[in-house]
């Protein structure tokens, strides 16, 4: 990471529940943000990572490897060994990105909100 970019994490809750994990170029402008939540179900512990955003012009320059990879730390930390974000099926610069981190698609599902859109689920193991 260059000395004009810093990533911030604000765990929103001592023991890494949810939290927030932003790009800052020169130490004030926000380009990148991503939220993450935990979750259990039946028995499976995970991170749910929600609304990933990078801004355009900075797309494509690491910064979402770089969020994803402190969410990894923190969930590492947290004893929590899998992330899952969905996708809209229709994105596919952000499924080839994912992709090439080391995710996978694992189903689908319809999300309801209008316009209805399909939604790919996909997920990486940690080490």
């Amino acid at each position: 990471m260059s000395e004009k970019v810093t990533l911030v994490s604000d765990i929103l809750s001592g023991k890494a529940e949810s939290g927030l994990v932003r790009v800052l170029y020169k130490g004030e402008k926000q380009i990148g943000t991503t939220t993450f939540c935990r979750i259990e179900n039946g028995g499976r512990k995970y991170f749910l990572i929600d609304e990933v955003k990078v801004t355009r012009g900075y797309k494509r320059e690491g910064f979402l490897n770089q969020m994803l990879a402190e969410i990894s730390f923190i969930a590492k930390k947290s004893k929590i060994n899998r992330l899952e974000l969905d996708v809209n099926s229709k994105n596919s610069d952000a499924i080839s990105a994912y992709v090439r981190i080391g995710f996978k698609k694992q189903g689908e599902h319809v999300d309801e909100t209008e316009p209805k859109k399909i939604l790919y689920r996909f997920v990486k193991i940690l080490d």
